[in-house]
């Protein structure tokens, strides 16, 4: 099984909020970047340590990364499948 080293959240509210926590709780040596629509998010858990990378686009984001949780409203999420 392939070891995660980069993962990328769309979306920190509760539900990516959450996954990025528990992550880095268990996996500190992970790479942890998200990108959310409100920058205070991001920033928050830039602050906070849960994050190693708040970014400003979802392209960024994603750029590299082994796995992409999609954790914006659903209706997004179909959009930012594409």
């Amino acid at each position: 099984m392939k070891k995660f080293e980069k993962i990328a959240f769309i979306g920190l509210g509760l539900i990516g909020g959450s996954i990025a926590k528990a992550i880095r709780e268990a996996r500190p040596d992970v790479c942890l970047v998200a990108y959310d629509r409100d920058a205070e998010a991001s920033g928050k858990a830039l602050a906070e340590g849960v994050l190693d990378q708040a970014c400003d686009s979802m392209e960024d984001a994603v750029k590299g990364c082994d796995c992409v949780f999609l954790c914006a409203p659903v209706g997004d999420n179909r959009e930012n499948m594409k």
